[in-house]
């Protein structure tokens, strides 16, 4: 490759230009951020780690409701067993409302985990073609004059 300031030839590897001292790896660096499709690269990647972490979060925190949910249900259910009389049919119904809300919550995880994860391999599939697109486009830097 040419030296952009001297424009001798200058070894792939070397860090400066041996002429004239102009520091190449800063250069090539430059150039590449200034690339848009380095920088569409780079977007595509954050888009893909986006699209995972996302749904992640969201599942977790659905099956954190749904495990208090079920708790609360259990524990509802053995207030029952313990304090019969007057209390059990409030704690019964408690026991109920919160045992119902848990199944569906369950059933909204799932909903939600295929919904979501679908989702996301739609969009990493995106992005992944576009990042061998933009690979293409880039510019060759061990072609550099």
């Amino acid at each position: 490759m040419k030296c952009p300031c001297c424009q001798r030839i200058v070894s792939a590897d070397a860090k400066a230009c041996p002429n004239c001292g102009k520091n190449i790896d800063a250069y090539l660096k430059a150039k590449r951020a200034n690339d848009p499709h380095y920088t569409a690269i780079v977007n595509s990647w954050w888009k893909i780690v986006i699209s995972i972490i996302v749904p992640v979060v969201i599942i977790s925190v659905m099956i954190a409701c749904s495990v208090f949910f079920s708790s609360q249900g259990a524990y509802y259910n053995e207030l029952c067993e313990i304090a019969p009389g007057k209390y059990a049919d409030g704690y019964q119904s408690k026991a109920t409302i919160f045992s119902a809300i848990s199944f569906v919550s369950w059933l909204a995880t799932l909903a939600a985990c295929i919904f979501l994860f679908l989702k996301a391999k739609k969009i990493i599939c995106a992005q992944w073609e576009n990042i061998q697109k933009e690979k293409a486009l880039l510019v060759d830097e061990s072609k550099f004059k």
